[in-house]
């Protein structure tokens, strides 16, 4: 199953503005959140429905 995985345009300008190495692991990342939602390593947000964060590097995706 796959799944549709957005970015906001908020999110769009802050990933523009890392450095490319870093840009393209996040963009991995992200890409990746369409086969699995819910990867290894994600938290489950406080107080927000089927609301989760994980971290790449020092970067944070919610």
């Amino acid at each position: 199953m796959s799944y549709d995985v957005r970015v906001l345009p908020s999110a769009e300008r802050e990933l523009a503005n890392l450095p490319r190495r870093d840009r393209i692991r996040v963009l991995d990342r992200i890409d990746a959140l369409s086969a699995q939602p819910r990867p290894v390593g994600s938290r489950k947000l406080r107080g927000l429905v089927e609301s989760y964060s994980l971290r790449q590097g020092n970067h944070r995706i919610l």
